[in-house]
Parts: C-alpha cells; sequence; structure tokens
C-alpha cells in the first residue's frame, strides 16, 4: 500500500470514529472474555500492588473500569490514549460502570486533585488522558514514544486499534513505543483482529468492501485490508486490518530484542477466535 491511500483510510477512520462515536461506543460496553485472560495471566507473572498503565487508543475506557475492578484493592493510574474525545468524553459522562475523573496528562485541573483522583470521596478511575493522533505522529515521521506524554509504565495495552494501522512498519512502530513504554519487568498486551477466521463475518466483510471500495474509488489494497461500513449508515467507513498468524510472528520477532513473549491465545465473539492477544513482558 502506498503512503497517499494510507493517509486516507487513516483520515476516514479518524472521520468515521468522530461521527460514530456515540452509536459505537453504545455498542462497547462490555468487557472482551480475552481481558480476563490477560489479568490471570498478569497475575500469574506476577503483577502486584499498585499498578500504572498505558493504554494506547483508549475509545470509551471500559478496560480501564474493567481492569481497575479486576485488580482492586490494588490502586490503578491509567495514562489513556486517543484521537477521539468523544468516545472518552462518554466516560466522564457516566455511560461506564463507575464514575472516571479525567484529567490531562500532566497536572490535573477541575474536579481532580494534584494525582488525578476526584476530590469528592465518591469511587472513580484514576485516568490522565492524552489527546494524541497516533496516526499522524507516524505519518509525519515523529517518534511516538516521544509524542507519548506517560510515564514508565507497569503494563502498555492496545486492544482494537493495530487493525486500523495500513503499513507494517507503523504497526511494529506502534508495538516498540508500547514496549519503550514499559519498565523492565513489565507487561505489553494488544489484541489483533481476526475477522477472516469467522467465514460469516468474512463474507459480510467482502460485501461491505466491494460497496465501499466502488463509492469511494479506492486502488485494490493489500491482503487483510477491509473497509467495513457501520450500521448501514451511508458513508460510514471505516479501515480495518485481519491479521494473519505470520503478521502475528512478524510482530512479536520486531520486538524480540527487548521483550520475549509470555503467551498467545485467541479469544472474543462468537467462535472464541476473532481476536489474537499477545502477552510481552519486558
Amino acid at each position: 500500500m502506498d503512503i497517499a491511500t494510507a493517509r486516507l483510510l487513516c483520515d476516514m477512520t479518524s472521520d468515521f470514529y468522530r461521527q460514530q462515536a456515540a452509536s459505537f461506543s453504545q455498542t462497547r460496553q462490555a468487557p472482551w472474555p480475552g481481558w480476563r485472560t490477560c489479568v490471570d495471566v498478569l497475575r500469574r507473572a506476577g503483577l502486584g500492588g499498585d499498578v500504572a498503565v498505558l493504554d494506547l487508543a483508549c475509545g470509551n475506557l471500559r478496560f480501564e473500569s474493567f481492569l481497575a475492578e479486576s485488580l482492586a484493592p490494588a490502586a490503578c493510574t491509567f495514562y489513556a490514549v486517543d484521537n477521539c474525545d468523544g468516545l472518552v468524553s462518554s466516560a466522564a459522562d457516566g455511560t461506564r460502570g463507575r464514575g472516571s475523573c479525567i484529567a490531562s496528562a500532566g497536572p490535573a485541573s477541575g474536579g481532580a486533585t494534584d494525582n488525578g483522583r476526584a476530590s469528592d470521596g465518591e469511587s472513580h478511575l484514576d485516568v490522565r488522558f492524552q489527546s494524541l493522533d497516533v496516526m499522524e505522529a507516524l505519518f509525519a515521521g515523529a517518534s511516538l514514544y516521544d509524542a507519548l506524554e506517560a510515564p514508565a509504565c507497569d503494563v502498555a495495552v492496545s486492544f482494537g486499534f493495530l487493525h486500523h494501522v495500513p503499513l507494517f512498519e507503523q504497526r511494529v512502530a506502534v508495538m516498540r513505543a508500547l514496549v519503550d513504554q514499559v519498565r523492565p519487568g513489565g507487561f505489553v498486551i494488544v489484541s489483533l483482529w481476526r475477522f477472516l477466521h469467522d467465514d460469516a463475518f468474512a463474507a459480510k466483510a467482502q460485501a461491505e468492501h466491494a460497496r465501499a471500495s466502488a463509492a469511494l474509488g479506492l486502488p485494490p489494497l493489500d491482503p487483510g485490508d477491509f473497509v467495513l461500513g457501520w450500521q448501514n449508515v451511508p458513508g460510514a467507513y471505516r479501515y480495518c486490518h485481519s491479521f494473519s498468524d505470520i503478521e502475528l510472528d512478524q510482530l512479536v520477532v520486531a520486538c524480540g530484542d527487548a521483550a520475549e513473549e509470555v503467551v498467545r491465545f485467541t479469544a472474543d465473539g462468537r467462535t472464541g477466535e476473532m481476536n489474537a492477544y499477545v502477552v510481552l513482558r519486558v
């Protein structure tokens, strides 16, 4: 895929999330089953005590709610990054199961104390939010690690994002930034969408992509690349990639000098194989 097409697809995807934030968030309320396995893996590996977590492409903060409840009474500080403020604000508006105290990265403001926790005594998530267009930073040739405002963390995660990253070298850059953001002994966890492993979804994706390509005048894309619609909304398209096992291997190898693979597994969806998860230890 050439750079111009990759930029077009990323801009289209960013527009999709800005325009469809409310409806998308409504369909993303429950935790993914795979997250429970991730927590089990972290516990078996010895993660304990208070935890600092980087969440790249955090969406509506449902992972933050899930992990804080799963690790209680340990305290979690989350450094959440996204370029769709509308998704994040849905958490602050109370659509999540518990309240969220969201501060900008760095000194907290508004109704939060200096550590980003709520000052009214209620139960809140401790979230430091950074609005960052990861793809724009990568296209500009910037260091994603330098662009992130979080400190060294115990865990760095990215769920439901890498399938929106069109170029292999950009996917590697995201993985490397996550690894670099974690202190020695910490963990990196990512999910990789594998929707072509579901026959029914694959057929739907093929049909949607054909319609979208014709409507947008797109050139042929690389294997695994699709433009998908959303709830039959005219013009609501997002770029998505379905990962193969070979591509998963390649991403793990690209981080092999700095992190070792702890485990990989599949979960989610009707078949339990919609996402591949990889857990790395730095």
